[in-house]
């Protein structure tokens, strides 16, 4: 059994299959999440250390949920002229969710 804050938040990338969200929240809650704190994810809002993120594999055919605990959150300055300020994240696998019955 995986070890899950119920506090902390599911960010969910979805890549585009927004007619897999009711199934992806459902296997999220069965796994131990709450249903409150499963969200879409929101470029504006940058994720926090101690959170998740779902997302769906593979993006063009999604048959399973990777499920990661952000470790580190971190905003990049540029590095070079033109480029633009970046969010990047750690993460740790915490598991896969199948979506289908096989």
């Amino acid at each position: 059994m995986v070890d899950i804050d119920r506090t902390k938040f599911v960010y969910l990338l979805l890549h585009g299959h927004d007619e897999l969200l009711d199934l992806v929240k459902s296997k999220l809650i069965k796994k131990g999440f709450d249903k409150k704190q499963v969200v879409n994810a929101d470029p504006r809002k940058f994720a926090e250390e101690g959170n998740y993120v779902a997302q769906l594999w593979m993006p063009d055919k999604p048959t399973q949920l990777l499920v990661d605990r952000i470790i580190k959150a971190e905003t990049k300055s540029p590095q070079k002229e033109g480029e633009r300020q970046s969010d990047w994240i750690t993460r740790e696998s915490i598991c896969i969710i199948e979506l289908f019955d096989k």
